[in-house]
């Protein structure tokens, strides 16, 4: 995943398609599809587009004194990618057990992380399934157990495999 969005950057430019605003003042949080912020703002400077949404939104410090808490954040690729973008962009999904109880005592989790064939998680589930869902589908290849969490692991080339049409 890239580092966080330089503030000269213009959001055409933001490689994600989601993007994710939070205020720790106001404590408000809005998670954006990039292409209705396009329609709506135009293509405006990362810097300025939080102030903007955060005073549109009747936010009060925003329209009276020109400053707000809200911040832009780069979401998690989990929160909104499919598998299909995970397929083309060379993502890799890595499985941690977090195993701590089997058959009613103490059991230890797997020692080492398990990587998940993202094709065979494409032919099984298909190209539109979201990454959220993914933790309700699979279990620990070693244990079989369903606590774990999954790990993506995004290469910088990735991020240019997702700035075509969607």
């Amino acid at each position: 995943m890239p580092a966080k969005p330089e503030p000269g950057n213009r959001l055409s430019a933001y490689p994600w398609r989601e993007i994710v605003i939070n205020c720790h003042v106001c404590n408000r949080h809005a998670q954006v599809a990039k292409e209705r912020l396009l329609k709506t703002y135009g293509d405006l400077a990362l810097a300025d587009l939080a102030l903007r949404i955060a005073a549109d939104r009747s936010c009060p410090r925003a329209k009276a004194e020109g400053y707000c808490g809200a911040r832009m954040l780069t979401a998690g690729v989990e929160t909104w990618a499919c598998l299909e973008e995970a397929m083309h962009g060379g993502w890799i999904a890595m499985l941690h057990c977090n195993r701590h109880i089997e058959a009613l005592k103490r059991g230890s989790a797997c020692r080492k992380p398990f990587e998940l064939y993202v094709p065979t998680l494409v032919a099984l589930l298909g190209w539109d399934f979201p990454l959220a869902r993914l933790p309700y589908k699979v279990t620990c290849p070693g244990c079989g157990s369903r606590s774990f969490f999954i790990e993506w692991h995004v290469p910088e080339r990735g991020a240019g495999a997702l700035a075509g049409p969607r």
